[in-house]
């Protein structure tokens, strides 16, 4: 009987032992990253390269970068398309040469610490988080794009050797279909905040980028069946967080990077 009872004992510590095994695995799998949105905004102007490096500072994988272009087709990292929030200019971007863009400064409005800031470009930008921190590429669709705005942004990214440390997202379909067709293993994303999208008419597009609101497990699960990984924006308080993670997301974009990481942590 004591010899039965034995058995029985590492029986359960090897099914104990499994289960865990299996756990921690399905955790590793479930490894949530934190994009820093337009840098870490807690800490420095957006889209700005004080932001950038104060997500990279704060333990984000990701800084997601707002990609724009200047009446002379320079790529600059900007989300507004006009200047009066960021510069206290009532001036479009597409209305801006690059030299009158550089006399603008985008820190002032969120410090005075941060006068004189400039809008920097994607190729500055590429230059400060390489090696440090992946980069998500929102491209912008303004209407006043140049014809081979895409293909400007690709060029830049194969020229810089950084296609397995970033991805390239947009709103506009039109623009992840042109990245597929010009870079097939360059990977690219659907931004939405429709919560009645048919996620199966978007082929082309690697990964999903959704609004928080969207998020539940079903909807998650249902895409990474699909294989397809799933970002979400932008999440900044506790419940939400929490809900993204219970729901096993792949990417969490915010604003507050070092707050999402502890979350995280704790969760």
């Amino acid at each position: 009987m004591k010899y039965l009872k034995r058995i029985w004992v590492v029986l359960l510590a090897a099914v104990f032992t499994a289960a865990v095994t299996v756990q921690a695995a399905a955790a590793a799998e479930r490894t949530i990253e934190v994009t820093a949105h337009r840098g870490d905004q807690s800490s420095a102007p957006e889209n700005t390269i004080p932001a950038f490096e104060a997500a990279a500072i704060h333990g984000a994988k990701w800084v997601e970068v707002d990609v724009a272009q200047t009446k002379d087709g320079v790529l600059v990292v900007l989300h507004d398309r006009n200047l009066k929030r960021l510069a206290g200019v009532d001036k479009n971007i597409w209305d801006l040469t690059y030299e009158e863009l550089m006399a603008l400064d985008v820190g002032s409005f969120y410090s005075p610490e941060f006068a004189g800031t400039k809008v920097p470009t994607l190729k500055q930008v590429i230059d400060t988080c390489r090696d440090r921190l992946k980069l998500n590429i929102e491209v912008k669709y303004n209407e006043h794009e140049s014809q081979d705005f895409i293909a400007k942004v690709v060029q830049l990214i194969d020229q810089e050797n950084i296609k397995d440390q970033c991805i390239i997202t947009s709103f506009y379909y039109d623009y992840v279909k042109q990245v597929k067709n010009l870079a097939p293993d360059l990977r690219s994303g659907l931004i939405t905040a429709n919560a009645a999208i048919n996620f199966s008419d978007y082929p082309e597009a690697d990964l999903f980028s959704l609004n928080y609101k969207m998020i539940d497990k079903n909807v998650v699960s249902g895409l990474h069946h699909m294989g397809k990984q799933v970002y979400v924006w932008t999440v900044n308080s506790y419940p939400d967080l929490k809900n993204c993670i219970d729901a096993g997301v792949d990417n969490i974009i915010t604003d507050n990077p070092a707050y999402a990481r502890q979350i995280i942590r704790n969760n």
